[in-house]
């Protein structure tokens, strides 16, 4: 097995775990954590009126006709997709959360919000978005944010090596790639650049065993008992 580049992995229940649950809700979030997850994966939306909201697809339904979070006010909203806000007041911050940014400017929201929960929430904050200026940005915004960059590996026209050294230049934390794009030699490349490997869509044991056998630092799951027992 190879070695990972943190101490502990990290096991993002992806959307809370939404094997156990309704997805994206406090209640998800806080069943995955005390199934022995310890991180967090939701999706940012900001409404109509600028409330930073967790939710995955972006839409909501009015009557059979689906409509966007960003034409929709708050109060419009479902009572059951809470804010970022309120999942801090209701979960804290003793566990590592990964957002994926869904509008761009949702990212600065997320790291004012995080910030304003407690100082440290901030180095326990995993932004993920494919477009490199906007990481290089919310870099900018805070040093202390983690940030991911995901994306498929075809899109990866340069190879692996030089996109490596191009978030070590800007100051990106890790690189996100579905489960099985991943080869222990990537892993290899990027630890060598002080940039850790995330592996997606690790919902059955092969897939996230083999994640791990190939030095994987963080992996995201449907499955919290699953993961929790695999990582353990």
């Amino acid at each position: 097995m190879a070695s990972p580049l943190i101490d502990s992995r990290i096991g993002f229940a992806h959307r809370g775990g939404r094997k156990h649950g309704k997805d994206n809700t406090i209640e998800c979030f806080e069943s995955a954590l005390e199934m022995g997850a310890n991180g967090l994966e939701t999706d940012i939306w900001l409404t109509r009126d600028g409330v930073a909201v967790l939710e995955h697809s972006g839409l909501v339904r009015s009557g059979l006709i689906p409509r966007p979070i960003s034409w929709t006010k708050f109060g419009a909203l479902p009572s059951e997709i809470p804010r970022l806000e309120d999942f801090y007041k209701r979960l804290g911050t003793d566990f590592e959360l990964s957002i994926d940014i869904k509008a761009g400017i949702a990212g600065a929201e997320a790291i004012a919000i995080a910030g304003d929960a407690e100082v440290e929430a901030l180095s326990r904050l995993w932004l993920c978005h494919w477009d490199l200026k906007r990481l290089r940005a919310w870099r900018l915004t805070s040093p202390d944010v983690r940030l991911v960059n995901s994306v498929r590996k075809l899109t990866i026209r340069e190879g692996i090596e030089k996109r490596a050294r191009r978030l070590a230049a800007v100051g990106i934390d890790a690189l996100n790639l579905r489960a099985d794009e991943w080869t222990v030699r990537d892993v290899e490349v990027l630890h060598a650049h002080g940039i850790l490997a995330f592996g997606w869509n690790a919902h059955d044991a092969k897939t996230l065993a083999g994640l791990l056998e190939l030095g994987i630092d963080a992996v995201y799951s449907d499955d919290v008992p699953m993961m929790v027992e695999l990582l353990g």
